[in-house]
């Protein structure tokens, strides 16, 4: 029976697969000890340290069997993760070019009335894009635990080159507003500013949840 947290980190430690970055591992599973502990000595209120410590190791099972479903997690690689964040986010700027080029046909082409959609609920269309950066770094969590979780805003800035030249075009009028007519205002072109550079912590948001999920299910 496992009495202290170094044991359980100790045995988790001893049992994780090659490919896991450890230290992020175990790093991560003191972490969560400590504000578990600290949660059930605040429910209970009457509880010892030892109780609340003997309580969350309890919880947390085996450290070999929560070791084991880290084996099927796929080796980390940088190279891949920038290739699907590029990928993933290149579809949409073809997305957007093609409802651009689709707009200046007739008014019942699908192209115009998604444009016209999307000039009347940019605000959504913006809060969706934002999505898609909490889900992709959902996915890199799930996919590849704690490895990925403290370099992943340092893996983003790659993928959101497109998004940074794009910026700068737009506000250097280097790209032409009047193309995004009904789209653009001045305010929206600012509130479009913080979201793409709050774009890195939305996606290790996600990933931490999914890192977390991961870890505990």
């Amino acid at each position: 029976m496992i009495d202290t947290k170094e044991e359980f980190l100790c045995v988790l430690r001893a049992h994780l697969p090659k490919q896991v970055d450890a230290d992020a591992v175990i790093e991560e599973f003191a972490c969560h000890i400590d504000e578990a502990c600290m949660a059930r000595l605040a429910d209970t209120g009457d509880e010892s340290g030892e109780e609340a410590l003997q309580y969350v190791l309890h919880q947390l099972g085996s450290p070999v069997a929560i070791a084991a479903r880290y084996s099927g997690m796929s080796s980390f690689s940088f190279r891949r993760c920038y290739m699907f964040l590029i990928c993933a986010n290149s579809l949409f700027f073809l997305t957007g070019i093609g409802l651009l080029y689709g707009k200046e046909g007739s008014s019942g082409t699908g192209e115009y009335i998604i444009w016209q959609a999307a000039t009347q609920y940019k605000e959504w269309v913006l809060l969706l894009y934002a999505s898609f950066w909490m889900f992709a770094g959902l996915y890199l969590g799930r996919r590849h635990g704690f490895r990925i979780y403290k370099r992943i805003r340092a893996i983003m800035w790659k993928p959101l080159l497109l998004n940074y030249a794009f910026m700068l075009g737009v506000l250097f009028q280097i790209v032409p507003w009047q193309w995004f007519s009904g789209l653009l205002t001045v305010p929206f072109v600012f509130v479009c500013i913080v979201a793409t550079l709050s774009f890195p912590r939305i996606a290790a948001l996600g990933c931490r949840w999914g890192a977390l999920h991961t870890k505990l299910e």
